[in-house]
């Protein structure tokens, strides 16, 4: 039953108040009877405004005692983590936005807040999560929005334009300046993984990159060129394969392919540049009965923490999500206080064994669990 006229704008007065901090978490509400004489309402409408805010999360009720504001009221401790896509609707789901569920579900306990998930967010015409999320918007409960992708999609809806809602999203660039980025330092990531091979006296390196965001490729295509000259390494055309998500699978067969070129030809370390293609990668270089580490070097990108099978003998270098998320906590506390924040804050690469990653072997499979992540 939709709520009347008045029910409506008691609800929303109450709201207001707890959302403004004049009620504070904890605080009582004012009787009933002092509501009733307020607002000029019956008992039966303050019942089922209070009834509706309880069920929104906003205030609990103690039996003979009245109202009060919730401890943890939605406006303060909930999260939607925004995505465009939706894992029902696509075949090969980024490791990333794995990665990102995951630091989230552990995360959330310990930082005291929710994350929840939003899919298929597109805008009104596009179904998904949109008008759930939207509602949410709307109606004040919610502390943040962290767009893992796609804020371009639900530019001219309350998402982007409602006033007072902090928002932070992982962008390369900023699309709008009322909105932090958070992005991971490619330029670091490559002069690290150029700086292994290096130290491994690996001299020739061949790379598998993703080319589905062509302007992200670019960007890493001059940040690895950079890296290859700065640390005195070889990189040759035919080393290198721009390759989409859809097709991880040709990774296999290229890297099957560059173990036939004769031995001086031949890359001596392969750097995968996305965790996706990192299982295809190894699975051709075994075809080609080449042994990692001892016969060619495997360094790949990571999303940690790692939620996927873990070929042996990789050296894993990526970015942290708990980490990423606990900055993008801090930028919508921030605009929260009303504190100005950075409009970009890049997120380091490590390395696994910082972040707990040890190399573990595991019966015939060549692959072992996820990893602990410990505490950053």
């Amino acid at each position: 039953m939709r709520p009347n006229i008045k029910e409506r704008a008691l609800r929303d007065w109450l709201r207001g108040q707890i959302v403004s901090g004049k009620l504070a978490p904890g605080q009582q509400l004012p009787t009933q009877v002092a509501l009733c004489r307020r607002h000029r309402v019956s008992h039966l409408t303050v019942q089922r405004a209070i009834g509706s805010l309880k069920r929104e999360g906003f205030i609990h009720t103690r039996l003979r005692d009245g109202a009060y504001v919730a401890n943890r009221p939605p406006h303060r401790h909930d999260y939607a983590l925004v995505f465009a896509e939706d894992p029902s609707q696509v075949t090969n789901w980024s490791r990333f936005y794995t990665s990102l569920q995951n630091a989230a579900a552990m995360l959330g306990p310990t930082a005291d807040c929710r994350f929840l998930p939003f899919f298929g967010v597109r805008g009104p015409q596009h179904g998904g999560d949109y008008e759930r999320l939207a509602e949410l918007v709307q109606a004040d409960r919610l502390a943040g929005l962290i767009f893992v992708q796609g804020e371009h999609y639900v530019a001219d809806t309350p998402l982007v334009t409602r006033p007072g809602l902090p928002r932070v999203t992982f962008k390369s660039r900023q699309l709008f300046p009322h909105i932090p980025i958070v992005t991971y330092d490619l330029r670091q990531f490559a002069d690290r993984a150029a700086a292994w091979c290096r130290e491994r006296g690996t001299r020739r390196v061949a790379l598998i990159a993703m080319y589905s965001k062509p302007e992200m490729l670019r960007n890493f295509e001059e940040c690895f060129a950079e890296a290859v000259t700065a640390h005195g390494l070889e990189h040759r055309p035919e080393w290198y394969l721009p390759a989409a998500a859809e097709s991880a699978e040709a990774a296999r067969y290229w890297t099957q392919l560059l173990m036939r070129l004769p031995p001086q030809d031949r890359p001596e370390a392969v750097l995968v540049a996305d965790d996706n293609f990192v299982e295809p990668a190894m699975a051709g270089l075994h075809a080609a009965r080449v042994r990692v580490p001892d016969d060619v070097a495997v360094i790949s990108h990571c999303n940690f923490p790692w939620a996927g099978p873990r070929p042996r003998g990789v050296e894993w270098l990526g970015f942290d999500a708990d980490r990423a998320l606990r900055t993008c906590l801090g930028l919508l506390q921030r605009q929260r206080r009303s504190e100005p924040a950075p409009g970009s804050t890049m997120i380091s690469p490590r390395f696994g064994a910082q972040l707990g990653m040890t190399e573990k072997e595991t019966s015939n499979t060549g692959v072992d669990t996820a990893p602990e992540l410990k505490g950053v």
